[in-house]
């Protein structure tokens, strides 16, 4: 017993210092911040994945404490804070043994989590908002558009149609905010997970394998989720700027995102089952990503009609 507490205790220590240190570097040395960010969950992660949670909560707690005082101060805090949550979050999944989905889920909502007690934290602490920033720059940037349209003495009409499109893009932007907020949840989760399982394994720690992009399949649900919004869109028509337009109008945009993941899937499963060089997959992807509506309505028919039983001969009957 003693034996093992001190082990426990060692390898506290040492991944303490290693959370610590990793987060110091990126902080002092901007640059290196883009690569190891996302390595930042690592040392907690695998602590979490084999000691108990009391441990692991106390370890947490250390690398948040200790990033605050040799890390970086209040400028480390909420990014040692977030990392450290999505460790430890990640790590109880595993030790857990959770399936993928559960993980990804899991990942997700930390993520989600630790954003909003941060944001919150800004906004009544120290009065900064930092969505309200982020759209604000987003306005500069159309100000600026603006401003160079009417500079190039332009047609009257057209500079009238492109007010017009600049206004309309503006509102989108401000009504779209928890849709964005939920595919950036989503995107960094899955980029979280594709680079720290794969080294959580060379650790010797047992990690869940995740299916190729190919065979991504939604639940059959999404379908009935998609045609309720396009028929709430179509018939009841909600006022712009009700909490019901923002409401339809971002479930819309995260279904038919989820439908171009499902479409954008089939395409490589086509690519691949048919023997085709990996090389065709990428073109391929590149080709899709302006096309993501009507790849949406690939993802559609998928869903509905099993196309990739079609590929492989193997229908359901």
């Amino acid at each position: 017993m003693p034996e093992n507490r001190t082990r426990r205790l060692t390898h506290g220590a040492m991944m303490v210092a290693i959370f610590t240190v990793l987060l110091a570097v990126s902080t002092y040395i901007p640059l290196t911040s883009i690569l190891i960010t996302w390595v930042l969950p690592l040392p907690i992660a695998w602590y979490s994945a084999k000691y108990n949670m009391s441990s692991s909560v106390a370890v947490t707690i250390a690398g948040i404490m200790l990033s605050f005082i040799v890390g970086g101060g209040f400028l480390a805090l909420p990014v040692a804070f977030m990392y450290a949550v999505i460790g430890l979050v990640l790590g109880t999944m595993l030790r857990l043994k959770k399936n993928k989905a559960t993980i990804f889920l899991a990942t997700s909502g930390a993520i989600l989590a630790t954003f909003a007690i941060v944001y919150f934290a800004f906004v009544k602490i120290l009065n900064i908002n930092i969505i309200q920033q982020t759209l604000d720059l987003s306005m500069q940037s159309f100000d600026t558009s603006r401003k160079m349209m009417e500079a190039s003495n332009v047609p009257a009409d057209q500079l009238a149609s492109f007010e017009k499109q600049l206004e309309l893009m503006e509102k989108t932007a401000t009504y779209l905010v928890p849709s964005l907020l939920v595919f950036a949840v989503l995107g960094i989760a899955f980029i979280i997970l594709a680079v720290n399982l794969p080294l959580l394994k060379r650790l010797k720690l047992e990690v869940p394998k995740f299916k190729p992009f190919r065979y991504m399949q939604l639940p059959r649900s999404i379908l009935w989720y998609y045609f309720i919004v396009l028929i709430i869109s179509l018939f009841v028509r909600p006022e712009e700027g009700t909490y019901l337009y923002v409401a339809i109008l971002n479930l819309s945009s995260i279904l038919t995102m989820l439908l171009a993941l499902q479409g954008l899937s089939l395409i490589h499963f086509f690519i691949l089952e048919k023997g085709m060089p990996k090389g065709v997959v990428v073109i391929a992807t590149i080709i899709a990503l302006p096309f993501l509506q009507f790849v949406s309505l690939i993802g559609l028919v998928d869903l509905g009609f099993n196309i990739r039983g079609f590929i492989t001969g193997e229908t359901k009957k």
